[in-house]
Formats: structure tokens, C-alpha cells, sequence
């Protein structure tokens, strides 16, 4: 009844605006002769059409078949080409093809179909590019060696003189987790579409979160480079074709067949990411979600980015430990103390990392190795007292920030598109105000003057873990110690400059009192003004 309501509505809107337009005041007649026009053909398309889906269809929504979507999609492509006489360089197809040996994908061929329009040569980013390619050709009636270089803004450019088909070797490493799976973080090449063509034992299956996984089907097709899609396959080896589609990242989970029967789902990852960074180094704060299906989990390895220190973890406020591998730390084993099992399990984890002033630097991140990454968010909060010299976000796009759960902080959100995406930034430190009050009192005995300093040490911003002041000539350093306020964890003398250095920091909040004892001989029994003047900032 909704749907035959709104054809009438629209019916009776098209015939109110064929009636002739009445001036205000105008007596209403009979209307005038007008030349008879042949009327306009109608276009129309039926379309079935949901209930629910209704109101969409009447703004304008109209659904289609992926083949039809495409072709309108190529087409689009190709008006631009002609009409703007814009050159486009594009792949339009890739794939790849590999074998599993342990936890490598290797004797890999890719094969990218390029579309090039225009005269004159371009270059294509090649991005992103998370595989090692070797040889590429061009392929044809003849074969020619493609050039393919690194730019330093970090891409890999291609140079594109024409349409064409391109083949090159290719290889990437997975790692192992605890349970004998490979994963592998694939970041391919952006192409209108991307096809995995993978043998791997038969005791193997793989698993795959973005994506359509399916076995191989023989077929009499040929590839555009001559090549039989139904290449011999090694004996105990089974082919897999994997569809991604025009999705280029996704987490490829190779395990054993066994234990995808047991257990037809794998369990997944959902990260959320706070980090503080500040003068005193980088915060994390990650809450990751795990959705646990079929068998329990006894522990969660997680692989940390340079420099990243896990600090502790806590599951349902229980803390848990945290086995470390080696002396490198590069991962770490959250031990649950009972299996954990089903879904919407919380992990808090709390690390810390140094902050790399004044160069560049990829902020560390974490990601779970046994079970698989569905999404992620980061949040990076930024001290006002740190300096932006640039940002740039490489696998994660902005989204609306959320509230600064800091004061004096700028945060910025990114929703992540593989995990541990490549945030880079180049940070200083704001110089901060240190303010100094000296009280001295100086007292001669015999042939030596002995001074008692107090130094009244605050600042209006930023925090201060270790200062400077110069010494004057001929005095002599006997003691620093604290009266209040942060302790002194060590001072030293050099060259005429006392360096102190405090366990905690003088903040705005927490001004600090130190007591500096000093001596020096008196020359001559004199001794003028500027004998006074012993510590300067």
C-alpha cells in the first residue's frame, strides 16, 4: 500500500506542474490555444524494491548489480579521460600468485594490468607496498625492464608510458604465533580489483578478514599474460583463490585444517588506542576487545613497536602477568589465569615509550599475533608544550577527534585501516621558563668564605627534570639537597656549571627549594661584591 501511495504522490506532483501558471487577481477562463506539442518520452526502470528500503529508492538511491556498478564505474573513468582530457594512470587488475613454504609466501609472480591515458609518461604511485618485488618487465610482443624506483617522500613510483601488462617476482614473510598459525598483514598495490592465487598444504587452510576465500576450481581461461590459470599444482598442495576485490590491506591467518574444523571461526581483535605524549616521553593507554570463538585462549601475544614498555595488563581489573621474550622485548605474552573464551573480553594495557625530539619518528603501536585484527581506532593526545613539525598518517584516515581527556592537549582521531598503521612525526620541545630565586648567606671563617644557597625553583608551563647554573670562579660545590619539592637525583660540576638533575619534575604545581653548600678561599684576607655572586642561572 506504501509503495502504490507514493507513485500516486508523484503522479499528481507531475500533473500540477503541467497546468499553466494563474497571475494573482487574474479571473480564472478558459485557457488559451496552444500550439499541440508531441509530448516527451517518459524513462522509467522498474526496480524491486524492499519496504524498508523505500524512502532511499525515493531520494535517489537506486541499487545495483556488482557488474553493472563496475562497468558504470569504467565508464565514468573513461569520460574523464576523453572529455577533461585528464591522464589517468591507473592498475586495473592485479594478481598474484605464490606458495606457502613454512612461513613464507614465495616464488610469487604478480601481474598488474595498467591502463595509461594520455601522451606524455607518468609516474604511478605504487602504494601501499608491504611485498618484495624483484625483475619487473613489461610484457608484451617483447619484453622490456620496467623502471620502478623509491622517491624520497617514502612511495615507490612506477614510470608509465603506456597501457600495458607488468609481471614481477614477489615474496613476503608471515610470522607465527603462539599456536602455530601464520599471519600475514597483506598491504598491497591500489587496484580496481586484486586476486590472490595461493597453494599451500593440504593441511592447511586460510582465513581471512577482508576478503572472499575460496578453493580452486579447474578452468580452460588464460591470463591476459598467456598464462593457464590451471598451473600444475605440487602433490600434497592445495590452490586457494582469494578476492579482494578493491580492497588492497587485509590479515591473511593461515592454520591448520584441524583446528579451522574445531573451530570454524577465529577469534578476533578490536584495538583502541590512547596515546599522551608530552615533554616526559609517550603514554599508551590500549583497550583491546577480544571476541574469542571456539577453543579459549591461555595467553595473547602481543608484538610491540620500537621502544614501546609494557607497563601492566589487567583483564576484568584483574592484573595480569606478562611473560617477555628475550632481551630485545620486541613482543610479550599476556598469561590469563583462567582459558578465556566468548566474546566482548576487555584488556587494558598501559606501556610507555621515550619521545624522539627533534627527528622523525613512527609513534609505537601493538598488535595481537594469535588471534585476527578486525579495526581499530588511534588517539593521540599532543601537550601543548610539544611543537607539530609534521604528522603524517599513512595507514589510518582522520576522523572527529574526541574530547581531550588531558588538559592543554590537542587530540586527533584516526580510524586505522590495518593494525599498527604508520603514524610519522617530528616533534621539539617548547622551551620552558625556569624561574630562580637565590637567597645566599656567606659567612668568613679563618682564610675561607662558606655560602649557604637556597634556590626557589618554579615555571608557568611544561615540566623540568634537570637545569643549569653557572658557578662563579673560585667556588667549590660541597652539597645540593632538597628541601622541598622534587629530590635531586644527581648533580656534577664541569667547567665552571653546576648540572642538577631531580627524580621528579618542577612543574607549576610543584615548585622546588634547594639548599647548594659552596666554599672558596679567601685571597689576601679580601674579598669585594662580586665575590657574592655565586650562583647565576
Amino acid at each position: 500500500m506504501r509503495s502504490v501511495l507514493a507513485i500516486y504522490v508523484l503522479l499528481c506532483a507531475r500533473i500540477a506542474l503541467a497546468q499553466p501558471a494563474v497571475e494573482p487577481g487574474e479571473p480564472l477562463g478558459k485557457p488559451e490555444k496552444v500550439e499541440s506539442k508531441q509530448p516527451q518520452d517518459i524513462l522509467y526502470r522498474k526496480v524491486q524494491v524492499r519496504d524498508a528500503d523505500l524512502d532511499d529508492v525515493l531520494n535517489g538511491y537506486i541499487p545495483l548489480e556488482r557488474d553493472r556498478f563496475n562497468q558504470l564505474l569504467s565508464d565514468i573513468y573513461d569520460s574523464a579521460d576523453e572529455d577533461g582530457g585528464m591522464s589517468m594512470t591507473r592498475i586495473t587488475s592485479a594478481r598474484y600468485r605464490a606458495i606457502l613454504r613454512q612461513d613464507v609466501l614465495a616464488s610469487g609472480v604478480a601481474t598488474w594490468s595498467i591502463r595509461h591515458n594520455g601522451e606524455e609518461p607518468s609516474l604511478l604511485s605504487v602504494k601501499p607496498l608491504a611485498i618484495s618485488l624483484s625483475q619487473p618487465q613489461w610484457i608484451g610482443d617483447e619484453e622490456s625492464d620496467a623502471t620502478l624506483g623509491w622517491k624520497a617522500n617514502g612511495t615507490w613510483k612506477l614510470l608509465v608510458s603506456e597501457s600495458g601488462e607488468l609481471r614481477s617476482g614477489w615474496s613476503t614473510r608471515g610470522n607465527y604465533n603462539r599456536l602455530g598459525d601464520v599471519r600475514f598483514d597483506l598491504a598491497l598495490p591500489n587496484a580496481e580489483t586484486t586476486t590472490l592465487i595461493i597453494d599451500m598444504a593440504e593441511t592447511l587452510v586460510p582465513v581471512l578478514t577482508s576478503g572472499v576465500v575460496s578453493e580452486w576450481q579447474p578452468s580452460e581461461d588464460v591470463q591476459p599474460d598467456g598464462e593457464s590459470v590451471d598451473l600444475p599444482i605440487e602433490e600434497g598442495m592445495r590452490r586457494w583463490v582469494i578476492e579482494l576485490g578493491a580492497t588492497s590491506r587485509s590479515t591473511l591467518l593461515v592454520r591448520s585444517a584441524t583446528a579451522q574444523k574445531s573451530s570454524q571461526k577465529v577469534s578476533f581483535i578490536t584495538e583502541n588506542l590512547r596515546y599522551t605524549i608530552s615533554d616526559v616521553g609517550i603514554n599508551l593507554d590500549a583497550l583491546l576487545t577480544v571476541d574469542v570463538n571456539g577453543d579459549p585462549l591461555d595467553r595473547l601475544e602481543l608484538l610491540l613497536g620500537d621502544g614501546l614498555f609494557v607497563r601492566t595488563a589487567t583483564l576484568d581489573q584483574q592484573r595480569l602477568a606478562v611473560d617477555t621474550h628475550g632481551d630485545e622485548q620486541r613482543s610479550v605474552d599476556l598469561i590469563f589465569p583462567d582459558l578465556l573464551s566468548g566474546p566482548g573480553n576487555e584488556i587494558r594495557v598501559s606501556a610507555i615509550a621515550p619521545l624522539l625530539a627533534n627527528q622523525q619518528f613512527q609513534l609505537p603501536g601493538l598488535t595481537a599475533a594469535n588471534v585476527v585484527w578486525r579495526q581499530g581506532q588511534q588517539h593521540v593526545s599532543i601537550s601543548d608544550h610539544i611543537q607539530i613539525n609534521t604528522l603524517d598518517v599513512l595507514d589510518a584516515v582522520p576522523i572527529t577527534p574526541i574530547e581531550p581527556w588531558t588538559e592543554s592537549s590537542l587530540v586527533r582521531s584516526y580510524q586505522m585501516n590495518q593494525p599498527s598503521a604508520r603514524v610519522l612525526m617530528q616533534l621539539t620541545r617548547k622551551e620552558t621558563d625556569l624561574r630562580v630565586l637565590q637567597h645566599s648567606v656567606v659567612r668568613v671563617e679563618s682564610d675561607d668564605m662558606y655560602a649557604d644557597c637556597r634556590l626557589d625553583l618554579s615555571t608557568s608551563h611544561g615540566k623540568i627534570y634537570d637545569f643549569q647554573v653557572t658557578l662563579q670562579s673560585g667556588w667549590i660545590v660541597d652539597s645540593v639537597e632538597m628541601i622541598s619539592g622534587a629530590d635531586v637525583e644527581s648533580f656534577t660540576v664541569l667547567n665552571g656549571v653546576l648540572s642538577i638533575e631531580l627524580d621528579d619534575p618542577i612543574t607549576s604545581e610543584l615548585p622546588t627549594e634547594l639548599a647548594v653548600r659552596c666554599r672558596r678561599a679567601v685571597v689576601n684576607s679580601r674579598f669585594n661584591g662580586s665575590d657574592l655572586r655565586i650562583l647565576e642561572p
